[in-house]
């Protein structure tokens, strides 16, 4: 039958329309009712909270959306009910009726589980209109139930808890949720006593790209100030979006929140969750104010130190790397790390893609990073990398993008000369295959580089296995044990058993990251844990919606921001893999001491 499905926003509706298209119906409308004035009404007959969010799902599904502002009050609240003039439930009656009128619908979908009061009356009005009720959720016991719901993969967020008081009697309460229309909750890590901090989260559920990206950047302009920050402070930005089509629109609003000297910038394509066309999230840096009593101490220091803040912000056509080609700069640096922004095989002279394969694609958007490092401090070089993050478009050309980038580090480091000087510890490589990149390129690089002594890098590594798989871990922290990076990857065979546990996974997770970063220098404060996760692996879905929180719990107040970055796939058989940025979190009177070893 065509089916026209009454949604609240709540799982329980949703729920009812995945057993209709079970049982062979097929959903042709949605149809809802909202309150005029306000976000909750009293009503005994209908669930307001959180009404907002409704538009997404025609969106999401791709299907026509009925709505009418509920006129009537609850007047009838007897066990039956009889039409009743200015009723709330004659609105049902009205919505109804016009969605059989236009779309010529058979039958109504409820997610009514226990109350009679609803069904009885929803009851009502199918009758009066000749459509068929379809309650599937109707008085199932409730654990197998939600156990069903978690097995489908359905997602809900808790936004509203109520329960009537009746003194020292226990009662259950009732909760009210709905489909989480995102995947990534706002997330920051720890302000550093070096003024870093990682902010992440920043979407908005409004319609259309423009509308969106307006009001990310202004949520999170609001949320940097209610810290302290301004938008000045900005010197890394990934921007995540739907589709490279909107990258146009996107800059259009971006360019407008940051002056001649923009940070540096990393924008790909990823699948993110239905209605989310973009997503944000950024580093900001600014060193704090000394104390009042040690002003005078620090003008001492300053004649033996300083600070350096530069941006590389090349907007010229030439033949030394690509001019920009959005808002942003090339790399900004912060006393010895350099922040780069991704880089893709542009031709310079024409800023038209490179027109070859993946291998020379590889070969010039590393060069062009290379150049880029070189262009900041004279004496960096690929080899200074500490975090490297290369987006592919296809799963075939990882091994030969890896080929490129070790032969590019070789050569960096020296190492192809004599064999007996000391091995440099390398960053490892994270592939990550993405829908598209911008130009239409096959490949994109982005790095953090460090200026240091390379052989005076030190690196940990350790291998946790489970029994579906195991759990990779490599850290690498520069010679000043001011930056560090570490990287978790979690492979999964496909021959592997299906895990029963995955708060035991997410557990071995958290255990390894805290062990790890116990195992580097000591003081360094996890900034950004930037997760890429097979999007179609349900396994990798469900330990991403508790990982931010299980870390939390493991970390307390060290926690970092997380970034989840759904992926269409990985590499290796992983269905999932941390890049995390550390930074030291510098005390009083270290600062001499560390621009004396630089």
């Amino acid at each position: 039958m065509k089916v026209v499905a009454l949604i609240s926003g709540g799982k329980d509706s949703c729920y009812n329309m995945m057993q209709c298209v079970d049982a062979g119906h097929r959903i042709v409308a949605l149809a809802n009712l909202r309150p005029a004035n306000t976000d909750e009404l009293d009503s005994y007959m209908y669930q307001t909270v959180g009404h907002q969010a409704i538009d997404l799902y025609a969106e999401a599904m791709e299907l026509p959306l009925y709505r009418r502002t509920i006129q009537g009050a609850s007047l009838n609240t007897g066990r039956d009910y009889r039409e009743t003039e200015g009723d709330e439930v004659e609105d049902l009656y009205q919505l109804l009726l016009t969605v059989k009128e236009k779309e010529g619908a058979e039958a109504v979908s409820v997610g009514a589980i226990l109350s009679d009061y609803q069904r009885v009356r929803v009851e009502n009005v199918c009758v009066r209109l000749g459509l068929q009720p379809l309650a599937f959720l109707w008085r199932r016991d409730q654990e197998t139930l939600l156990s069903d719901m978690i097995s489908a993969d359905l997602h809900a967020l808790l936004i509203k808890v109520a329960a009537l008081d009746h003194g020292r009697r226990q009662c259950l309460p009732a909760l009210k949720c709905v489909l989480s229309p995102w995947v990534t909750p706002p997330s920051c890590s720890p302000r550093t006593s070096r003024g870093y901090q990682w902010f992440s989260g920043a979407h908005s559920p409004d319609p259309g790209i423009h509308n969106q990206t307006m009001a990310a950047f202004t949520l999170l302009q609001g949320e940097l100030e209610t810290r302290g920050w301004q938008m000045k402070h900005v010197v890394l930005l990934h921007l995540y979006v739907r589709s490279m089509e909107d990258f146009s629109a996107v800059n259009a609003v971006y360019r407008t929140h940051f002056g001649p000297n923009p940070p540096a910038r990393v924008c790909v394509q990823a699948p993110l969750p239905p209605g989310q066309l973009l997503q944000v999230d950024c580093l900001l840096q600014d060193w704090p104010q000394p104390a009042p009593e040690k002003e005078e101490e620090e003008e001492k220091e300053e004649e033996d130190s300083f600070h350096q803040r530069e941006a590389l912000h090349v907007q010229s056509l030439s033949h030394w790397a690509p001019a920009n080609i959005g808002p942003y700069s090339q790399a900004l640096r912060v006393d010895e790390a350099v922040f780069c922004a991704g880089q893709i095989a542009l031709v310079p002279c024409s800023m038209q893609l490179v027109k070859a394969g993946v291998g020379p694609q590889a070969r010039l958007s590393f060069s062009h990073v290379e150049k880029v490092l070189e262009a900041v401090v004279s004496d960096l070089t690929l080899a200074h990398v500490l975090q490297a993050h290369c987006y592919a478009t296809r799963s075939r050309d990882v091994a030969a993008i890896r080929e490129v980038w070790e032969s590019k580090l070789r050569t960096a480091a020296g190492h192809e000369e004599l064999s007996g000087e000391p091995e440099v510890q390398r960053a490892p490589l994270v592939v990550a295959v993405v829908p598209a990149l911008p130009r239409g390129a096959a490949v994109e690089l982005h790095v953090t580089a460090v200026l240091d002594t390379l052989e005076e890098r030190t690196s940990c590594h350790m291998t946790t296995e489970l029994a579906c798989g195991s759990i990779e871990c490599w850290g690498l922290v520069s010679s000043t044990s001011l930056c560090a990076t570490l990287s978790l990857a979690l492979s999964v065979p496909s021959a592997a058993p299906a895990p029963a546990d995955t708060e035991e996974i997410l557990r071995a997770l958290c255990a390894t990251f805290q062990r790890a970063t116990q195992k580097m220098a000591a003081g360094l404060t996890p900034l950004c844990a930037r997760v890429f996760y097979k999007c179609a692996h349900s396994l990798a879905g469900r330990l991403v919606a508790g990982l931010e929180e299980c870390l939390r719990m493991t970390l307390d107040q060290s926690s970092p921001a997380v970034v989840l970055v759904p992926v269409l796939d990985l590499p290796d058989s992983l269905i999932l893999h941390l890049s995390c940025w550390s930074q030291h979190a510098l005390k009083h009177g270290q600062t001499a001491k560390r621009h004396e070893h630089l």
